[in-house]
């Protein structure tokens, strides 16, 4: 478990290798880079059609 750790540990510090992680979810979810990479974008608008129950 200490090799699995001290590589997720490696990867989550590295720049590089978080960007190619970002770019290999981007590609797999279909969405071009840099678009949908913040998830407060999409938890917002639902939180804005659904503040108002008067």
């Amino acid at each position: 478990m200490d090799e699995f750790e001290e590589k997720l540990i490696s990867i989550l510090s590295s720049p590089e290798a978080m960007g190619q992680i970002m770019s290999l979810a981007s590609s797999v979810a279909g969405k071009p880079e840099g678009e949908g990479n913040s998830p407060i974008e999409e938890t917002e608008a639902p939180q804005e059609g659904g503040s108002s129950s008067a």
